[in-house]
């Protein structure tokens, strides 16, 4: 799913896509995020970042967006 959202948001080769995680499995169990921090350093062209928002917050703007 990275890699398909990579190509259409048009990142260039050797270009770092910033991407995070959301979700408790992911916050919580280190050795889960661990794995996926490894996997996307593999494929490359990706870099980790912290959450910049809670998940709720997200929640809220796509239940405004539904509702407009």
């Amino acid at each position: 799913m990275a890699q398909s959202l990579r190509g259409a948001l048009g990142f260039e080769a050797g270009e770092q896509a910033p991407i995070s995680w959301s979700g408790g499995v992911l916050t919580r169990e280190r050795i889960i995020r661990g794995a996926l921090e490894r996997h996307l350093v593999e494929m490359g062209g990706f870099a980790l970042i912290e959450p910049r928002y809670a998940p709720g917050y997200g929640a809220a703007q796509y239940a405004a967006h539904l509702a407009t």
